[in-house]
Order: C-alpha cells, then structure tokens, then sequence
C-alpha cells in the first residue's frame, strides 16, 4: 500500500482552542485531515456536526 500520499485522520477535542485554532490548521495541512470532533454535552452534536461537517462523538 502507497502511504505516502494518505493523510492520516485527526480528531478534535473541545469548542474552545481546538475547534477555533486547531481544527482551522488542519484544514490547511497536508498531512492531516479532521475527521471527528468531540464534546462532552450531546446537545451539542446537531449544531457541531452542521457547523464543521465533522462526525461529533461526546464520550471516549
């Protein structure tokens, strides 16, 4: 398998710093790709996943 051109699947943790900073550098990159975010309270998940386009998890 060629892995060289693969960018490997990042999830995000948190509305603060990980969604505003982190989530906005990994759209950039080469080399990752946003997948999934979480968030400890559930009624956040229709709002998140609209708004990022990311699957929401909200437990490990």
């Amino acid at each position: 398998m060629n892995t060289k051109n693969k960018k490997l699947k990042i999830a995000i943790a948190g509305l603060g710093f990980g969604k505003k900073v982190h989530l906005e550098a990994l759209k950039e990159s080469d080399h990752l790709t946003p997948v999934a975010i979480y968030h400890y309270e559930k009624k956040q998940k229709s709002i998140l996943e609209k708004e990022t386009g990311l699957d929401f998890f909200h437990n490990w």
